[in-house]
């Protein structure tokens, strides 16, 4: 007995296989092997995806400000990025309101109320 699979199911069987038995965490599709240029992939995907301008960048932007936000200290973060000044770092990582709301309330309890009061956009002339 056989089965008809199209092409583009088979494409898609082929790369799922190659993602649960292949040692790499990224991988080309085509060969199973790792990606030898992944600025390359990257824009082959977005390309694929039509998405709008997205760069390698991007990902180092998203990477710090999740450690950040998850409570790993701006120390590691600048080690894990590679810079050599903390100052580089600091233009990565973003916090939004909840994780500053988080870091007020690790401080030990006591009578005070604390209040978090979000800056107000700059207004540009």
């Amino acid at each position: 007995m056989y089965t008809v699979i199209c092409t583009g199911r088979l494409h898609i069987y082929e790369a799922r296989r190659a993602i649960q038995h292949g040692p790499h965490v990224f991988y080309n599709p085509m060969t199973g092997d790792k990606f030898k240029d992944v600025k390359g992939a990257i824009a082959a995907a977005v390309k694929r995806a039509d998405l709008g301008k997205i760069t390698w960048h991007m990902f180092r932007h998203t990477f710090a400000s999740r450690l950040t936000r998850d409570g790993v200290d701006i120390v590691t973060v600048k080690e894990l990025l590679g810079h050599s000044n903390i100052s580089t770092t600091m233009r990565y990582a973003h916090s939004d309101d909840e994780a500053k709301r988080r870091a007020a309330q690790r401080l030990k309890s006591s009578d005070k109320t604390v209040a978090i009061v979000p800056r107000r956009a700059k207004i540009a002339v």
